[in-house]
This record gives structure tokens, sequence and C-alpha cells, in this order.
């Protein structure tokens, strides 16, 4: 019991001051999946780490106080990562990012991002490694220009994201039982209002990886009818393997409804000719903070709120918001007919290749 308890305290240790690396045996992903083997391999797990009610003297009820210390670690460890001593491991990212391979691949070095100050170890200008991971460009028009962004059947990627799969004709299945493209609308939505707008239509996977960009924009203009942060819950990817492991970021067979467990931020905005459009940012890991614009005046818009003109207009690239450290996804949700799959023009970014080794 001693041994179990000290190597429990050392990994619970190691776990903690834990500082993602670009590469290597701390790479942003591969703690992440270790210990989404141990937290989130079945749904008893899941269930345990977060529903599980147990009696702790002097308390006289049950109540679900490992889900309350679980979320009191990763509050901690989030600090860590907003306090100064989470700067050691950014000058490893400063040189990945300022890598001519990575600088051409997201087309920026580190000096197109405000707060960088080149020479200045450990942070380079950040005090924190969360403030490091939410960085802002200079001039995000120059850096990220929004493509035909005055016209509104085109749709945009609301982030430096990878479109992992695209998944038509949804199906709620809290009422029709199916096998394969199983999604639960209403859920993810957190049962809005809206939710049967978006049964039959597509929904778009875009992940962040964990050198991205982290900050996320209005893929459409439209009015904001309802904007909403779901707490979630702070463990339980099931398929965290597939998932997280080597690098992967998931594939078509990931089960969607997953998601609706998770923390997000939901927006939906009313485009007019070509519908709702949803906006899902979901906290994917452990540290799953996910901030709405700061500075700007996107609030919290009840569903049923506000009407027509009386409902904020967002412009198409308008920030929305922004992830701290830890696992980040957006899913684009649209109703059916309006977006089936993705098109470029020719010469436009497909993506991008690994050099042979």
């Amino acid at each position: 019991m001693a041994r179990h308890l000290r190597i429990s305290w050392i990994s619970g240790t190691r776990t903690f001051f834990f500082l993602p690396e670009p590469s290597g045996e701390n790479s942003g992903l591969t703690l992440i999946l270790k210990i989404n083997y141990f937290v989130r391999h079945n749904r008893n797990a899941i269930a345990f780490f977060n529903t599980f009610k147990s009696q702790t003297p002097p308390a006289t009820s049950p109540t679900t106080e490992f889900f309350q210390w679980c979320y009191q670690f990763i509050t901690a460890r989030g600090m860590f990562m907003d306090s100064p001593a989470s700067t050691s491991a950014i000058g490893d990212w400063v040189d990945f990012m300022n890598s001519p391979s990575q600088s051409r691949d997201v087309n920026a070095e580190m000096s197109a991002y405000n707060g960088y100050v080149a020479g200045s170890p450990p942070g380079y200008g950040y005090k924190s490694f969360n403030q490091f991971f939410s960085r802002t460009f200079k001039d995000v028009n120059s850096s990220r220009p929004v493509s035909q962004p005055n016209d509104p059947m085109v749709v945009t990627a609301p982030g430096d994201v990878e479109v992992n799969f695209i998944i038509t004709k949804l199906r709620n299945t809290t009422k029709i039982g199916v096998k394969g493209d199983n999604f639960n609308i209403a859920e993810l939505l957190n049962q809005s209002i809206y939710s049967s707008r978006f049964i039959g239509g597509t929904a778009v996977s875009n992940v962040l990886m964990p050198y991205a960009y982290h900050n996320f924009h209005a893929p459409v203009a439209g009015r904001l009818i309802e904007a909403v942060d779901v707490p979630g819950f702070s463990f339980g990817i099931p398929d965290g393997t597939r998932w997280f492991g080597s690098g992967n970021t998931g594939s078509g067979d990931t089960d969607f409804s997953t998601f609706g467990s998770f923390h997000r931020l939901i927006l939906i905005y009313d485009t007019g000719p070509y519908g709702l459009v949803a906006q899902i940012a979901v906290g994917l890991a452990d540290i799953n903070t996910i901030c709405p614009t700061v500075g700007s005046d996107v609030e919290m818009v009840k569903a049923g709120s506000c009407t027509g003109s009386s409902c904020q207009w967002i412009a198409k690239g308008q920030r929305m918001g922004f992830f701290l450290y830890g696992g980040s996804l957006n899913i684009l949700l649209f109703e059916p007919g309006i977006f089936n799959s993705a098109d470029l023009l020719m010469g436009n970014r497909l993506g991008s290749m690994a050099a042979k080794h």
C-alpha cells in the first residue's frame, strides 16, 4: 500500500507540474494519452470520476467529493499554468515555432505575435505558459486574412485547425437509434431550442493542435441568437487512445455525442438565407478553460432573448474567444442542404506535408 501511494504521489506530482514540449516524451499529447487511459478507459471510470458519491467524516451525507478533489486538482494546475513557474518550456516552443519548417507551415514566426520579446528567456515576454498558449497576432488581418469577408455564402475556418472529419445527414440519437453516424445534437447544444434545426444537417470537426493559434473566430456573418457557456465534465474521453495516440486527432468513427459531456461554449448565428450555423468550442483535456473574447461586447445570450435586428451582429472572422492549455476543438453545425462538403479554390491551401525521415 505504501509503495502504491508513493507511486501515485510521484505520478500526481509529475502530472501537476507537467509542461508540454513540442516533441519527445513530454510532447503536448503524450502524457494526456497516459492520463486518458487511466481516467477514461471505460464508461465506468468516467462515471466514477464524475458522479461517484462517497462520504468522508465528518460529512453526514454522500457527495461527489471525488469529482471535487479532481476539480480542485485541475483548478490548481490551471493556476500553475498561469504562473511564472510555467514559463520554463516556452523556449522550446519558441525554437519550434521559429524553425523554418514550422514557420512556413503556419505562415508566421514568433515575431508576428503580441507579447513576444526575442532573446529573453525563459518566457520570451510571456509571464506564463497560458499567456503564451493564448497569444494573439499583432496584425490578425495580415497574418490571418479572412477570405471573401463580405460574401455571406463563404464559410471560413474558425481558427488554425485541422478539419479531421465531416459528417452529413446528422441524426438525433435520443429519438432515432442508429449505428454509424450517431450524433446527439440536443445534448451537444445543451438542449437548445434550436437543436432540431440541425437534424439532417452537417457537422464539421476542427481540431486545434498544441502549437496552433488558440483563438477562435466566427466562421460566418450573422446575428448571435444564442451564446451559452456549459461547464460540462472535466474528465471523460472514452476513445482517448484513438484521439491522442501517436498524434492522431480523430477519425470519422469517433462518437460525436461524446463531446456533449465536455466544457463547451455554444454560439449560434442566424445567417438569414443560409439558416442557422452553430459553433461549439470544446475543451477536451483536463485543463479545458474556454474564454469568451475579453474586452469585446460579445456577451452570453439566452436563446429566445432577442429576435431579428435586436440580436448582436457578428462579422465573419470576428474573434469570439480563446482556449487556455488543454485539448481544444471547434465543431460547426449547419442545417440540412446548406453545407455538405469542404470545397477549395485552385491554389488555396489544402494542408501541409511532413518530410520523409
